[in-house]
This record gives structure tokens, C-alpha cells and sequence, in this order.
């Protein structure tokens, strides 16, 4: 502040114009309005706290076990990120006191660990408790006599597998289009489908059914909806913001939401939430140098665990406590890919080869983290497994070389491969010390898929995409002193499929192209009955420009469609049934999305199931006599449709032939007192007209 002593004492006197600020003069101006940019590097405590954590309940040693300890704790927490500090207070004896801080580079990583290490047990009698620093702030704000807020009462949903319970069981389906985005779903009734549920703008991108289509999930820019019930209301929100994926567990108890623009930014890329209580259990981070796919968690058959790949190791994670199995990741230096069994707590996983060690291919249970199978493998590129839906079988498609050349490209040496083959390995999975068979093909293969509840299996191969050979395999298990094998059933040479989907309930197999894997001018559909000995062409159909396609959960209707996101032209959808047979084509200025409403598994078992298709005679009596009902009440309401029509028909004509007679005389006027109506003379012309049928070259004779 400037004084008047400053400016006062001048030998000029009295003329001398004061500065000063009065007395009780009092500053209004801020430093962020004078010094803005200065301001703006001032260390803040809600943001540097962020980056700190407190380590609670670690060992209280003295100095003879301090610096051990120390060194302990600093490879354990560097595993999260760059520590910029560490602190260990001391009491007056120099003994540790039992608590610690640490300081990270980045918030990510103070979240990591705060993540991670929450609970971490360190040894019998010391269990890690974390917390961020800069939580004993809020919690300090926090009114001592806040009340407690109400319990939300209970709302009940009703039935949410209401469609299950309905007399006749139609399939129901959900169709994205037109302009206004409208959403609808359907019943899948015969001759045509019924309208069950219509709402524009229900989603703003897309939608997706839960795996045992209990719950509807709509897209918004603010999060996702699930929508449940008989009237589709409104069961659950989740609030995130620009998310693009998501993924359900097999049981629904959880939900990945997925917004791959905060990648690398914050925790808010990944979350998952429980779908009963809406409830967040966990958030993750996702670095930008990670080679992301999707989904981006994969989860066992019971939702209890769920794992996903890290460099050089397995990340199992316990949904008991969102945190990794046993507080520590499963280290398999190499590790490229891994899949979870269906049915068994067993993941299967292969590693790379690295210089002189071969490739491998492992068994591995859960919790236990036991080995229970594994082959070694070399000339290996690629492995891709495949699991068949009961748990039954694992096949493992193997890309092999027989050469591998170093080249070098753009300055950086890059393996090339010549001589590429291709080995199935089968894994028996419920047969003692799990025995293995293999199969080799020398053309390249585009498609493999296990026939859901059986043995079979199909394989595309061919020299190019335009030319390919579709094979249907089994297994035969084997027998006391017999040992089991893969047989081939049928092969189809001459193909140009390069898809497989088989029926939900096995047999039925649709081979199939779409655009998206060949040209427009080429997408088909062949309908296939695999027997045990032999596979039989039910049909084939060509579907112009189809990108889609899709089974019912019954397996008794296959779904072709065109996506004006792949074609903006000719948007329809046609049902088949499983034999190939067209029964419904539905057209759409804008068809976006198709996709039939999921089923869950049936609660019945092996045997029930045995039996009915055994005594299915018996039962096909009742529905023979619906159908016949059904088609006696079809009849009549066309009878009466014709008859209404013939009506309307025979009443117009009359109401034309009075007006006509009414506007004779006036005709007659008009065309000088001729009457045309009697004028039956007509002047016909005739033409002859010479084409040619047939030529004949003949030898003359002499």
C-alpha cells in the first residue's frame, strides 16, 4: 500500500496531490485478477493430494529391520508407477509407526494402487489399508450429525422373463430403422410379425441384448439404459459419458462400460457395474500402447472371475472384492492369447514362441493356477483357440511355417514366413489325462465352429476366398482298448463360403458370405443337415448385398438382412426356416439393425430332454391341432377379407353403371347423336410374323 509520507513531503506545499488510500480502506482486487498466469502454476492441495496415498497397518520394526522392510515395500509399490516420494514416520525410538505415504507421478498410478493394494496382505499378521491422501480432508468436512439418508424403497419389477411364460413362445426380435431411429420389437408370428413395442429415438446409436435376453440395452451419449418387463420400462442407468462398447457377464450380474476416448487419460475408461443395484464396483485405466481389443475383460461361466492379458502375465480378478486373485498377477513370460472354458473354471492359454523355446499351449485351473494339460509346439505364427459350448472339447487352430526369413523393412527387421500349414489340435477335455488328436490341412483356413451340444465341427479351407471346401468332422470318444479319433463325414468342394453358423440346437449348419467378406454379387446362404454320417443340401439362396446374418435361439429360423451402415440400397430382412425355405421379407427405407432376442439355457436336464425328443409324437399331437386351429381361424378371416372385398367391388360397379346410364343422353350430344355404347364394329388389321426355330446343315448326296 502506498502511504502519504510517501508523497507529503514535498517542498512544493500544499499543491502536492495525495494518493493515499483512506484508513479504512480495504482491498478488493484478487491475485488471480493481477497475476493470472502466475496464479495459475500455484500448487493446489485438491490436485497435488491426488497423486498421494497413505499405506496404513505395515510392520512396526526398528532400525534392524527397517531398511529390509523399506525395500520390500518399494518393490511392491513401484509396480504401479514412478514414486516421486516415500515417507515412513518415526516415534521417539525410532521404530516405525506403522503407517506410510507415497507420492506417484501421476494420479493413475496413486489409483492403481490404491486399487490394487487395498486389502493386500503382506504377511499373516499385516493387511495392507490404503487410502488417498487427500480423503482425510473431506472426511474432516463431513458434519458430525448427518442424518442418515433414507432407504430407496424397494421397486418390483414384475417378471423379467415374462416372454418365457407366454402359451405360445414366439420368438421375439428388436429391428433398429428409418430416420427417426425407431426402435421396435416384435413377436415372431406366423404369415407376419406383431408389434409388441415401438419408440423413436429409444437409442441414439445402437442397441444390444443381454446374453439370456432378459434386459434391452439402448446407447446415449450420457451412458447406458437397460430396459426390462412386459411393457419395456426402464430398469437401469449408468452414467458414463461417451461410452461406445459394452459387455455383459454370462450370468448378467455385471456390465462393462467402455469409452474408448479417455484411454490413457483417467480411470474413467473402463467400469463395471452390478445390473441389479446399478452400483459402480470397479473402474480401470487403459494405457494408449496397449494393442485393445474387445471384450475388453473376459469373464468365466459363474461371473465369479473375471481376467484379461497384461505383458508377460494373466490379470485374474475375484468379483468377490474387484481385486487380482491373491493379490498378485499370474506371470507366463510370452503369454499371447487365453480363453475362458464355458462350463469349468479352467482357462486355456498360449505362449509365443522365444528363440530355441517352443510354443505351448496350457490347461490351467482357477483359483489353483495348476497346470492340468499342455502341449509344446514349434513353427508356430499364430494359435487361435476354440472352445465347444459345453466344456466338452478345446480346439486349437495352429498357423505353422516350415521356412522364416529376417527382412528388413523401413529400417526395422521383420519376420517373414513361407510354407504356412495349418493343425487342429483337439483336446478331449472330460477324458482321462486328456488325450489329444490333430488334423492337418495344407490350404489356408478362413472359418471353424463347433456344433453346439454335439461332437461335430466344420472347417473352411481353400487355395483363395473364390474357391473353398467346406468340411464337416466328428469325434468319436474312445473305448476300452480303442482309442478315440477325428473322422471327416463330408467334404464340398467348389465352394465360395466363408462363414459358419450353426443352429443354436446343433445339426443344422448355414454356410454363408457376406459383403463384408466378399463382393456384393456373391452373398449366399446354404443350408445344411449334418447327420452322423453323412450331411445332406437342404437349400441354397442368394440374399444380394446381405451383411448379416443370424439364428434364433431355437434354431428353427435363420435371419438374412442388408444394414444401410454397410448399404444404402435394398434394406430388408428375410426369415427363413431351417430347412432354407423363405417365409417373411420385410423392406425398409433405413434397416439398421436386426437381432433376435436371446433365450436362457433350459432348466431341463439330459435325460428330460432324451425323452421328449423320444416320445415328440405324443407332443406334436396338441401342437398339430393348435396349428390346424390356427390355420381354420386364418382361413375364415380371409374368407371374409374376399368376400368384403367383392362386395365393395360389386357396389362400385353398380354405383358406375347408374352414373353412366344418368350421363348417356349427354354423350350422345357430345358425339353428334352417335351412341357409342352399341357401336360393336371393330377394325381389325392382321399381321404374320416369321421367326426362326431351327437350322439344319445336311451333306448333299450325288
Amino acid at each position: 500500500m502506498v502511504t502519504s509520507s510517501n508523497f507529503n513531503n514535498n517542498a512544493g506545499g500544499d499543491d502536492t496531490p495525495s494518493f493515499s488510500d483512506p484508513e479504512d480502506f480495504q482491498e478488493n482486487v484478487t491475485d488471480q485478477e493481477l497475476l493470472p498466469e502466475l496464479m495459475a502454476e500455484e500448487p493446489r492441495l485438491e490436485i497435488s493430494t491426488d497423486r498421494i496415498i497413505v499405506i496404513d497397518n505395515i510392520p512396526k520394526v526398528g532400525t534392524d529391520k527397517k531398511d529390509k522392510l523399506k525395500k520390500i515395500l518399494t518393490n511392491l509399490l513401484v509396480t504401479y508407477g514412478k514414486i516421486i516420494n516415500e515417507f515412513y514416520p518415526e516415534g521417539d525410538n525410532e521404530f516405525l509407526l506403522g503407517y506410510m505415504f507415497v507420492e506417484y507421478e501421476s494420479e493413475a498410478s496413486a489409483q492403481e494402487a490404491v486399487a490394487q493394494l487395498n486389502g493386500y496382505r503382506l504377511d499373516k499378521s499385516h493387511s495392507f489399508k490404503v487410502n488417498f491422501f487427500g480423503d482425510f480432508e473431506r472426511y474432516k468436512q463431513l458434519p458430525d450429525n448427518k442424518e442418515l439418508e433414507e432407504a430407496v424403497p424397494y421397486k418390483n419389477p414384475g417378471n423379467l422373463m415374462w416372454w418365457l411364460t407366454r402359451p405360445e413362445c414366439y420368438d421375439q426380435f428388436c429391428v433398429l430403422h428409418d430416420e427417426s431411429y425407431t426402435t421396435t420389437v416384435q413377436l415372431n408370428t406366423r404369415n407376419q410379425p406383431t408389434l409388441l413395442k415401438a419408440r423413436e429415438k429409444w437409442t441414439e446409436t445402437r442397441f444390444q441384448w443381454s446374453p439370456k435376453g432378459i434386459y434391452l440395452a439402448t446407447f446415449h451419449d450420457r451412458g447406458i439404459a437397460l430396459w426390462a418387463g412386459e411393457e419395456f420400462n426402464q430398469f437401469m442407468r449408468f452414467a458414463h459419458h461417451g461410452v461406445q462398447l459394452i459387455d455383459f457377464s454370462p450370468c448378467e450380474k455385471y456390465l462393462v462400460t467402455f469409452n474408448p476416448n479417455r484411454v490413457g487419460i483417467d480411470d474413467q475408461a473402463l467400469i463395471i457395474w452390478c445390473v441389479r443395484s446399478g452400483q459402480k464396483m470397479r473402474s480401470f485405466t487403459c494405457e494408449r500402447s496397449i494393442n485393445l481389443s474387445w471384450p475388453y475383460f473376459r469373464w468365466n461361466s459363474d461371473d465369479k472371475y473375471f481376467a484379461r492379458l497384461a505383458t508377460d502375465s494373466l490379470l485374474v480378478y475375484d468379483t468377490e472384492t474387484f481385486t487380482l486373485l491373491e493379490k498378485k498377477s499370474i506371470k507366463i513370460p510370452h503369454i499371447s492369447d487365453f480363453e475362458w472354458s464355458p462350463t469349468n473354471n479352467y482357462i486355456s492359454y498360449w505362449v509365443a514362441e522365444h528363440k530355441n523355446v517352443p510354443a505351448r499351449v496350457v490347461l490351467m485351473e482357477i483359483p489353483s493356477k495348476n497346470e492340468i494339460r499342455s502341449k509344446n509346439l514349434v513353427n508356430v505364427v499364430e494359435c487361435k483357440m476354440f472352445w465347444q459350448n459345453q466344456g466338452d472339447y478345446l480346439c486349437v487352430r495352429v498357423e505353422r511355417y516350415k521356412k522364416s526369413n529376417l527382412v528388413k523393412e523401413d529400417e526395422k527387421e521383420t519376420l517373414r514366413y513361407s510354407g504356412l500349414y495349418y493343425n487342429f489340435e483337439f483336446f478331449r477335455v472330460r477324458e482321462k489325462e486328456i488325450p489329444v488328436d490333430s488334423i492337418e490341412i495344407k490350404e489356408s483356413c478362413y472359418a471353424f465352429a463347433w456344433e453346439p451340444n454335439g461332437q461335430k465341427f466344420a472347417i473352411i479351407s481353400g487355395e483363395s476366398t473364390s474357391k473353398t471346401a467346406a468340411s464337416f468332422y466328428r469325434i468319436l470318444g474312445g473305448t476300452p482298448g480303442v482309442a478315440g479319433k477325428v473322422e471327416l463325414i463330408k467334404e464340398f468342394k467348389g465352394k465360395s463360403s466363408l462363414q459358419i453358423s450353426w443352429s443354436p440346437q446343433g445339426e443344422y449348419c448355414v454356410l454363408g458370405t457376406t459383403a463384408s467378406k466378399q463382393q456384393a454379387s456373391g452373398c449366399h446362404c446354404d443350408f445344411y443337415d449334418v447327420q452322423a454320417n453323412d450331411v445332406v443340401i437342404l437349400n441354397k439362396n442368394e440374399h444380394e448385398h446381405m451383411t448379416d446374418f443370424e439364428w434364433d435361439s431355437t434354431g428353427r429360423y435363420f435371419v438374412t438382412y442388408v444394414s444401410y451402415w454397410n448399404y444404402k440400397l435394398e434394406n430388408c430382412y428375410i426369415v427363413w426356416n431351417f430347412q432354407g425355405k423363405q417365409l417373411q421379407k420385410v423392406s425398409f427405407e433405413r434397416l439398421y439393425k436386426f437381432s433376435w432376442r436371446p433365450r436362457p439355457a433350459t432348466l431341463l436336464t439330459a435325460e428330460q430332454l432324451k425323452k421328449i425328443k423320444k416320445n415328440l409324437k405324443e407332443y406334436s399331437v396338441a401342437f398339430d391341432a393348435s396349428d390346424r386351429v390356427f390355420d381354420m381361424a386364418v382361413s375364415k378371416e380371409k374368407l371374409e377379407e374376399r368376400k368384403k372385398k367383392m362386395d365393395d367391388f360389386m357396389l362400385f360397379r353398380r354405383t358406375a353403371a347408374k352414373r353412366s346410364q344418368e350421363q348417356k343422353q349427354k354423350r350422345i350430344e357430345f358425339r353428334n347423336g352417335v351412341d357409342t355404347d352399341q357401336n360393336t364394329e371393330v377394325d381389325e388389321i392382321e399381321y404374320t410374323v416369321q421367326f426362326l426355330v431351327e437350322t439344319k446343315k445336311e451333306e448333299a448326296t450325288e
